[in-house]
């Protein structure tokens, strides 16, 4: 789960477009650690979402393992 807003266990991992906050849950914060994120912000066409939303866009997230280097400097 991503939210725009935190609460008391959650973990602000980064910003969308205009510098709007994500946040993840803290279970999930740890269970990615080893990954680089990335949210993209897409058009439900894009995205594949079967029912759409309301607003016409959906949140894609995109992931890679980090590198060695990337992992030893995050420690």
């Amino acid at each position: 789960m991503w939210y725009l807003r935190g609460g008391a266990p959650d973990v602000q991992f980064g910003h969308v477009a205009g510098g709007t906050p994500f946040w993840m849950s803290a279970d999930q914060h740890v269970y990615w650690s080893h990954t680089h994120r990335t949210v993209d912000v897409v058009t439900d066409l894009d995205c594949g979402l079967p029912l759409g939303t309301p607003q016409g866009i959906g949140f894609l997230l995109r992931s890679r393992l980090l590198t060695n280097h990337e992992l030893s400097t995050t420690s």
